[in-house]
């Protein structure tokens, strides 16, 4: 009997249970492993199945209640799910966990259920949840915060952030910006400093700058006065920093030449310093083991400029900078030209100074003809000079105008100029001039390059650093210069034509065509080419028309100015290399007679080594193609461009250690010095730029013509169209610049 009432109790409490089945019953497509991990089912005490746990149980639980069971019934107690381990036996009288939640708890049985006899408690069911709820996500775990920059590195970066530059000029600003970048990029890390002070770079990078003027650059430049000692903080160390950087960037600028712009003294100085990549810079000297052999190779690296810096620390001796040895002043010639009086101003004033050796108060005042400088002048020439009209001695005026009969009594003559020049000791300012032309030339002159040095009057063919040939030369007149600049020759003419060039047009062509003489052009063996047509000098209307942009030729032939060739290097200036027809010129130990362009005096012989090199000809196959009836105007290409380099170096150096002196021709020392070493402003010195000069007056005679003369016999006035009266030739004869002086 009471085995019986036991198995019917058991009956009940398994039907009772029956919903935490279901609930721990894994769901279609859900694994077991998906069930929550922690409902462990509570052992189900009968006897604790109060009304008030009914009630609890009904309003969680959604399944219908199961049947009632009488006091005989047996409970049964069922296993724990696999999941789930059993907690514990049921005591008879023992009440649910305190720790279960409610809403874990199992429904109770109905309400006239009584229960007589604990049995072990049987898993409580959990109310079904309506949705499944989502996985919550793992919280979310902070990145690790990057470590603090060491304070010096910190300090680096708030110095560069807070610091502007301190100039208007595009190039300081860019400067300024690459070296920003540069140290941002290294997230502040120092080049030239520790936290214990300088580093031994450093110490090596201000050695070397503090020798800067043992290759002609100027240590004040570099401003680094004030750098700490020893160890500082992190400010005084990052202000440090910055300063050795910019005067690290200021020394590559003057050492490629940025302290001038030769382009701004004068359109004829076709140069400019060489760019500097600040980023590059800063990335070299950055990974470089000795900073003070990185700094001399910011220098010019041809063997000229070390020759001659040798030379320039060996005239130098032990004298300072500043004791800087004057400009002789009898090599210092002053050209013709517009009279000056008292209170004007001209570039000639600053070589009548120079010549007088009287400098200007003033910088400034360096082309101001003052009373001193007018007084000197006729201390200089004497107070009186012969009259050529009447022979007499005549009194000068106490302050003279600078005439043309003023300047040829101040100028020396042109010979003893030139022997002067070369037997004179050369001053230190002159040294440091011709030092700083060659930061402004081609890092690479050109494994095979052609070297015109002007002031010499020289040629030169060099090839792997050998001269393989050296000629004279003839170069254009100090009012014509040929222009200072480097270009590739590409091609050369054989009898070629010579195409005017503007200024001869402007100068001395169109003075006779707008006064009638329209044989001009015929009698030099000129004609006017508009396309494939020739066209006759009186069907140009030449009060109106800019004689610049007529295309005037003249023919290959024994009066042509080029000769018999022309080597062809194209550029702005027009200016190339050629023939001519007047070989005497070349026994002048002065040759600057030309209209800009340079003559050689052996161009078979430069032909020769230049088709040699290009295409193996031989002297055979030059003279073949000189023939009087070989090919006119015959253009042959090179294969190779071969670098053609026009300098202007008054002072030579060669591996021996002798120096060669040269005369200032064209006054290039003069306008450098005035803005390098004696603190002229750039503005002063290009007021008085000759080519300037020669433009404005080539423009004014193009733009302003005078009026064709009536002085044509039977009344025609030149004014009308059509050709003079038949046997009236004007002009000048023979007697004008082309006599003698053929070419530009």
């Amino acid at each position: 009997m009471r085995r019986a009432a036991l198995c019917l109790l058991s009956t009940i409490a398994l039907a009772a249970a029956s919903p935490a089945f279901a609930q721990d019953t894994p769901r279609a497509g859900e694994s077991a492993a998906e069930q929550p991990a922690e409902r462990t089912p509570p052992v189900i005490d009968p006897a604790a199945l109060s009304s008030k746990a009914r009630t609890e149980g009904d309003a969680n639980v959604a399944p219908p209640a199961p049947p009632a069971a009488t006091a005989s019934t047996p409970v049964i107690v069922p296993p724990a799910p696999p999941s789930n381990p059993i907690v514990t036996s049921s005591i008879p009288g023992s009440k649910p966990s305190s720790e279960t939640p409610a809403a874990s708890e199992a429904p109770a049985a109905p309400a006239s259920q009584e229960t007589t006899t604990s049995t072990p408690a049987a898993p409580a069911p959990q109310a079904p949840a309506t949705a499944t709820p989502a996985p919550q996500a793992p919280p979310a775990v902070a990145a690790p915060a990057e470590p603090a920059p060491p304070p010096l590195n910190a300090a680096l970066i708030a110095a560069i952030e807070s610091s502007q530059p301190n100039t208007r000029q595009a190039q300081e600003r860019e400067w300024h910006d690459a070296i920003r970048a540069f140290y941002v990029a290294r997230k502040g890390q120092p080049m030239w400093t520790t936290p214990s002070g300088l580093s031994t770079n450093a110490e090596a990078l201000v050695a070397e700058m503090g020798r800067a003027d043992e290759w002609g650059l100027d240590p004040r430049a570099f401003d680094i006065r004030g750098l700490p000692t020893g160890s500082a903080t992190p400010d005084v160390l990052a202000a440090a920093e910055l300063k050795l950087t910019n005067a690290l960037v200021t020394y590559a600028w003057h050492a490629r030449g940025g302290r001038v712009d030769p382009v701004q003294l004068s359109k004829w100085l076709d140069q400019s310093p060489r760019p500097l990549d600040v980023k590059a810079l800063l990335e070299k000297f950055a990974t470089a083991s000795d900073p003070s052999i990185a700094l001399q190779k910011l220098h010019p690296q041809h063997r000229q400029f070390e020759f001659l810096r040798q030379a320039y620390l060996k005239a130098r001796g032990d004298k300072a900078p500043t004791q800087q040895i004057q400009e002789d002043p009898r090599v210092v010639s002053v050209p013709n030209g517009p009279v000056i009086r008292v209170g004007e101003r001209h570039e000639h004033v600053e070589l009548v100074r120079r010549r007088v050796d009287l400098p200007a108060r003033v910088a400034d005042d360096a082309d101001l003809y003052d009373e001193e400088l007018a007084a000197a002048v006729r201390e200089f020439i004497g107070p009186t000079y012969r009259d050529r009209q009447s022979g007499r001695m005549v009194q000068r005026p106490s302050h003279p105008a600078l005439t043309n009969a003023v300047r040829a009594s101040l100028r020396p003559k042109a010979a003893a100029q030139q022997e002067q020049a070369q037997g004179r000791q050369p001053s230190l300012k002159q040294y440091l001039v011709n030092l700083e032309r060659w930061r402004w030339m081609p890092e690479q002159l050109g494994s095979t390059h052609v070297w015109n040095n002007l002031p010499e009057y020289t040629t030169r063919v060099i090839r792997n650093g050998t001269v393989v040939h050296q000629e004279r030369i003839i170069i254009g007149k100090p009012t014509n210069q040929t222009p200072v600049f480097s270009d590739e020759m590409q091609f050369v003419v054989f009898h070629p034509d010579w195409g005017v060039p503007g200024t001869i047009k402007v100068q001395d062509l169109l003075p006779s065509l707008q006064s009638g003489d329209d044989s001009v052009l015929q009698r030099r063996n000129m004609r006017i080419v508009n396309g494939s047509r020739t066209m006759r000098a009186y069907e140009i209307d030449w009060e109106r028309t800019d004689i610049r942009k007529i295309s005037i030729v003249q023919d290959p032939g024994p009066s042509n100015p080029l000769g018999q060739l022309k080597f062809m290097f194209p550029n702005k200036h027009d200016v190339y290399m050629h023939d001519t027809p007047t070989k005497n010129l070349f026994e002048t130990p002065v040759r600057a007679y030309s209209f800009g362009c340079i003559r050689v005096r052996n161009p078979t012989r430069l032909a020769e080594l230049v088709f040699g090199m290009d295409r193996n000809w031989t002297m055979t196959d030059i003279s073949e193609r000189l023939r009087p009836n070989a090919a006119q105007n015959s253009r042959v290409d090179l294969n190779r461009r071969i670098p053609v380099h026009n300098t202007y170096f008054t002072l030579i150096a060669d591996e021996h250690g002798k120096v060669s002196s040269f005369a200032d021709v064209y006054g290039h020392d003069r306008r450098i010095q005035a803005v390098l070493l004696d603190g002229q402003s750039v503005a002063a010195v290009a007021r008085t730029d000759p080519a300037a000069e020669l433009d404005r007056k080539v423009k004014e005679l193009a733009n302003n013509p005078r009026p064709r003369r009536e002085e044509y016999s039977g009344g025609w006035g030149g004014w009308g169209w059509g050709p003079p009266p038949k046997g009236r030739r004007g002009g000048s004869g023979g007697g004008d610049f082309f006599s003698g002086l053929f070419g530009n």
